[in-house]
């Protein structure tokens, strides 16, 4: 038997079985492309019409390309170029273009046809389109921002008078320095050290309205609602800034926190604000399991694993974890609190695994209550 020289629609035409291969694809709900190892299409079946608006006809006998959208050409012609040298793709997620030049969401399955020598002949196609499940994740990733949101609110709302107290503090202490700097420099010829007195004065003035400004664009960066914004973030800066705002209103309490940081951390591509929502969340449930103990402490540690994640940990030495919470922490609506909503955990764990992540309990209390979460690196 000589062998096939190339895939052609010739070729196809005259294959054993060719009839069956033909009424197969014409029945497929996929839709299903055959190129030649030029990539021209040879086949564009009905499934495919339906799908990009192309008529056969108008297809067959152009290059593949001509169903790329432009801005992820390159991208597909390397795909295709891999399929070529021998490599199958199942159920990849992309979008390929309609003929009104609007982009099909579909799951693309792939692989090479061989000829008599086993050399890449051509390639077939599978696309099912994904537009209803894609749409739906959409309206799931909405609402889930929206449920994230207003717990952010919610958090900041039973802070309320913690947050009061936070900023009528620096507040306090300007307007103090202000009247002090005005005693000084009252007399009609100020001493060169009342000057002096004045000008520390107006410094220290200063330093407290930069941390009672501080402290607004935390809340005002916390609450804000927004799309969510991924970016690269060193993880330990965005730990350090959810303690700093779990600690409002905490100053003269009995927790305190120890931090345990890897300082070689990559940078990771995250939500900073989502990731400060888990970690305030964490950390704001631990000082309240403490509360009203002789003394309480919050360690929280940074590092690297084996297999390429962030880990971060979160320990209290609190009572633990209710026994009949056991298995139920990431349950909707599991809560102890009197006026809880239980939905706190299970928004953490919604976050850290949209981030591709984990977040689980930790064995081994009470005493206290231990957290780990863990981050793909990029």
């Amino acid at each position: 038997m000589e062998p096939m020289p190339g895939l052609t629609s010739s070729h196809l035409q005259s294959l054993p079985g060719s009839g069956l291969v033909t009424a197969l694809i014409g029945s497929s709900t996929d839709g299903v492309v055959v190129t030649d190892a030029a990539q021209v299409i040879l086949i564009f079946s009905p499934a495919c019409e339906r799908l990009f608006g192309y008529a056969a006809r108008e297809v067959i006998g152009k290059n593949i390309a001509m169903l790329f959208p432009p801005d992820r050409l390159p991208e597909e012609e390397a795909l295709v170029g891999k399929i070529m040298s021998g490599h199958n793709f199942h159920h990849i997620e992309t979008s390929w273009r309609h003929r009104d030049g609007s982009e099909i969401p579909i799951s693309l399955s792939a692989m090479s046809v061989k000829d008599g020598e086993g050399k890449a002949a051509g390639a077939l196609f599978t696309a099912n389109d994904i537009t209803h499940r894609k749409t739906a994740e959409t309206k799931e990733a909405a609402l889930e921002s929206e449920l994230a949101h207003v717990s952010r609110l919610s958090a900041m709302g039973e802070m309320s008078a913690a947050i009061a107290h936070e900023l009528n503090q620096p507040l306090t202490a300007v307007t103090n320095y202000v009247k002090a700097a005005q005693r000084f420099l009252g007399a009609d010829s100020p001493t060169p050290a009342q000057i002096r007195n004045a000008r520390d004065a107006m410094e220290k003035a200063a330093d407290q309205t930069i941390r009672a400004g501080t402290i607004i664009r935390y809340l005002r960066d916390f609450v804000e609602k927004r799309e969510s914004e991924k970016a690269a973030w060193n993880v330990n800066q965005v730990i350090r800034g959810a303690v700093a705002l779990g600690l409002v209103g905490t100053a003269h309490s009995n927790v305190k926190v120890k931090l345990e940081l890897e300082p070689r951390i990559p940078r990771l591509i995250i939500d900073k604000i989502q990731i400060q929502q888990v970690l305030l969340n964490l950390i704001r449930n631990a000082i309240e399991a403490m509360a009203g103990m002789e003394k309480g402490e919050i360690h929280i540690s940074s590092a690297v694993t084996e297999d390429r994640y962030a880990e971060i940990t979160i320990r209290d030495t609190g009572p633990g974890f209710l026994p009949e919470m056991t298995g139920k922490l990431f349950h909707a609506f599991a809560t102890t609190k009197r006026d809880g909503l239980g939905i706190g955990l299970k928004i953490c764990q919604s976050i850290i695994e949209a981030h591709g992540g984990s977040i689980r309990a930790l064995p081994g209390g009470p005493p206290g209550a231990s957290f780990r979460i863990r981050l793909p690196l990029p």
